[in-house]
């Protein structure tokens, strides 16, 4: 066994934290009277980089167009965990502030936050940045496990 998926899910978890962290700015500054949340973007970047190690970094190998998928994956499963860890929070907030009657009224609040922001995400501002790091990336990635594992096998 060697050590090459080791690296590739490290590198890949830290490309998406980082990229999981400029979105999160990015989205904040495009709210109107927001101002950018060091928790919130902590909150993404952790999601970005369990979504690297878990999702996309398993998934990439030589092939630059598998790798580029697994990108896209990783991407909308971060996307999906920074948007559920977000609902989470609104939901309990507003349960302390006893504004939900009940569980049920909870679990609207939580799938309606989901609804609402997710279609925010869908700006040129976000998405296109989101697109190149999905080809840049996987290929990038692609190439550095080529590279390893040449340097791996040759010895």
């Amino acid at each position: 066994m060697s050590a090459q998926p080791t690296l590739t899910r490290l590198f890949a978890m830290l490309v998406f934290a980082a990229m999981a962290v400029y979105v999160a700015t990015s989205f904040q500054a495009l709210q109107e009277g927001a101002r950018v949340s060091g928790s919130a973007n902590a909150v993404a970047g952790t999601m970005g980089a369990l979504s690297g190690w878990l999702v996309a970094g398993p998934r990439i190998d030589g092939r630059w167009v598998q790798s580029v998928f697994a990108m896209v994956q990783g991407v909308i499963v971060a996307t999906l965990l920074t948007l559920a860890a977000g609902a989470t929070v609104e939901t309990f907030r507003l349960g302390y502030q006893t504004r939900h009657r009940d569980l049920d009224d909870a679990m609207q609040g939580f799938f309606h936050y989901i609804a609402e922001e997710a279609p925010k995400l869908a700006t040129p501002e976000i998405s296109i940045p989101l697109g190149l790091f999905c080809l840049v990336g996987g290929v990038v990635l692609a190439v550095l496990c080529r590279a390893m594992e040449a340097r791996r096998t040759a010895r």
